[in-house]
Parts: C-alpha cells; sequence; structure tokens
C-alpha cells in the first residue's frame, strides 16, 4: 500500500539518492561544517482530490507542494544553484515519475544568519497515492 507517508518519503529519497547533503527540514542540519552546497526539503501541503476506488484500494490524485531550499557559500555563483536545481532536484522528481505542474522559484537571497546564499523553490508536483482509513 503506497500511503502519504510512503510518497513523502519517496520524495526525499529520491534526492538522496542523487545528492550526498539532503536533508528533510526537521532534522538536525550541521550547518557549521557544510562547506559545499546543501539542501533542506520539505512537503508542506499535501492536497486530495478525485477519490477513486479500485476493489478494496482507495486511490485519490495528490497534488504535492515540494519545497526545497539550496544552500552555498556566500561566494558561490548564484548560477551553480539554478542548475542544481534544474538538472540534480527538478530532473530527479520528474525522472522517478512525478509530474512537475508548477513552479515558484525565488531569487537567490543571503541569509545573513546563516552566512549562506540560499536559493528556494516551491513545485507543485502531482501523483496517485492509496489512502487507508483506521477501521
Amino acid at each position: 500500500m503506497a500511503g502519504l507517508n510512503v510518497t513523502v518519503n519517496r520524495i526525499y529519497s529520491l534526492l538522496k539518492r542523487t545528492l550526498s547533503n539532503v536533508y528533510n527540514e526537521y532534522e538536525k542540519i550541521p550547518v557549521v561544517k557544510h562547506e559545499d552546497i546543501y539542501i533542506v526539503c520539505s512537503v508542506p501541503v499535501i492536497r486530495l482530490e478525485n477519490r477513486l476506488f479500485s476493489g478494496d484500494a482507495k486511490f485519490f490524485d495528490a497534488k504535492y507542494s515540494f519545497r526545497v531550499r539550496l544552500l552555498a557559500q556566500p561566494d558561490t555563483n548564484p548560477l551553480l544553484l539554478y542548475r542544481m536545481l534544474d538538472e540534480q532536484v527538478l530532473g530527479a522528481v520528474s525522472a522517478e515519475g512525478f509530474e512537475i505542474t508548477g513552479a515558484e522559484i525565488k531569487a537567490p537571497y543571503q541569509d545573513n544568519g546563516l552566512k549562506r546564499i540560499v536559493l528556494e523553490c516551491t513545485a507543485e508536483i502531482s501523483g496517485r497515492t492509496e489512502v487507508s482509513y483506521g477501521a
């Protein structure tokens, strides 16, 4: 059964397979130790629509709001962050079978508290998920 937790973990796992410095937003992130680019990801919104039945299973068309922040040293060229976002993040999500239906990519900004340049993207992705309810 592919429930919501399985799908959310699948999104995190696919990025961790292709990139070494990927963190869930709830993990402790050793910011001081990072000299390279690292990524913090989350799934802040899940929308279920169009309930479908197949035998005993209940399926929904699921839309996920997938947020990633790429963080790098302040002297990093922002174009490198855009390229990583395009090829290694959004490309990995698409290759895994999710459909990207939209994305909002903010201009890179300097986070003075973290001493990092940050590129943030919130992408809308869709898929189908099976959901079960407790008896």
